[in-house]
């Protein structure tokens, strides 16, 4: 009877986001047997936990696992990717310690694994947002290609940043894991894109796992050889606003630019903010490509974003205007409630 391959190894151990007493167990899937054929009746796979090395307390069956996007190293498959499972419960500044085996349909079971372990933290702090994320992008031989630039937060215990990405308002996907150093600037170049839009999202993760919420920008790729000229920017510095640009027909045109800075200064500076671009930036661009088509459109736009470009140019002019106008409100409404 054939039995599973020892080419099970764990590769990483680290906290669920936010909760210390978390640890997360990741593995490549074997794709051997022992005899060398390969392993094609997978069933499961059993991780052991102990509070000391070599000593095994408590077995858990994980079936399969839950599927990441990290791809395996060491699996030839086409398609593999890592692995993981979450161990919940476990006891702040504690040092737990992983092995794990798989199984087949036949319940033959693999050796043990390598032996991984984590001390589990009681920290519970989030590291801060990186700072000024910005994208440039160009679209060059054939494909586009996009460079996220930033600064690491001054946190001491930085670890890693956590890059996904977005093309044309779909679902966010992996991109990249990257070792962090605190206080350094940074980038990563995203080369061999298609023509369309694109949406970032970089997240900060500390040595106990802590991970932030999310800094955003976007960008769109235009083929300066498609007929079909987009409605939406092309070019970086944090992405474009799309339906303002679609009512003033140009990137470049001031109230963009305004509508832009109030977007960069005071939406994504704070996570309410933040929530709300990653909603308009799925929500826009149908809505932009409208607008684009319909002079109609254009116009209605134009007029309803005028209070928006007035009261960021001119915020103090623009609260005198509102306060005079509820005290108006609040008067006619007082004289109308005393009439007869």
């Amino acid at each position: 009877m054939k039995t599973l391959a020892v080419f099970l190894v764990l590769f990483f151990v680290w906290f669920g986001e936010c909760l210390a007493n978390q640890a997360a167990i990741g593995w490549e899937p074997p794709w051997l047997n022992t005899d060398g054929t390969p392993c094609t009746d997978l069933a499961g796979y059993r991780i052991f936990m102990g509070t000391a090395g070599g000593t095994y307390l408590k077995t858990f069956d994980v079936g399969m696992g839950n599927e990441t996007f990290i791809p395996c190293t060491t699996n030839p498959t086409a398609g593999c990717v890592k692995r993981e499972f979450t161990i919940s419960g476990l006891t702040p500044d504690s040092t737990y310690y992983f092995v794990a085996t798989a199984y087949n349909t036949s319940g033959n079971e693999s050796a043990y694994s390598n032996e991984v372990s984590k001390m589990i933290s009681s920290d519970t702090t989030q590291p801060q947002d990186v700072m000024g994320f910005a994208i440039s992008s160009t679209f060059a031989g054939g494909s586009g290609w996009a460079r996220l630039s930033w600064t690491n937060p001054p946190d001491a215990d930085l670890a890693q940043v956590i890059i996904e990405y977005s093309y044309n308002s779909g679902p966010m996907t992996h991109l990249a894991n990257l070792t962090a150093v605190p206080g350094m600037a940074q980038t990563y170049d995203h080369a061999n894109l298609m023509a369309g839009s694109y949406t970032y999202a970089i997240h900060t993760r500390d040595t106990s796992g802590n991970m932030t919420h999310t800094a955003m920008a976007s960008t769109f790729i235009e083929d300066p050889a498609s007929p079909v000229k987009a409605s939406a920017p092309s070019g970086g510095g944090g992405g474009g606003c799309f339906i303002a640009t679609a009512a003033y027909g140009s990137y470049l045109d001031p109230h963009v630019i305004t509508l832009r800075k109030f977007r960069d200064e005071y939406l994504l500076t704070n996570l309410p903010g933040r929530a709300f671009v990653a909603a308009y930036y799925w929500a826009s661009p149908p809505i932009a490509d409208f607008i684009t088509k319909h002079e109609w459109a254009r116009e209605t736009t134009q007029v309803a974003l005028a209070p928006i470009v007035f009261t960021v140019l001119r915020p103090l002019e623009a609260m005198i205007f509102f306060a005079l106008l509820t005290l108006i409100s609040i008067a006619v409404v007082f004289v109308l409630k005393r009439m007869p």
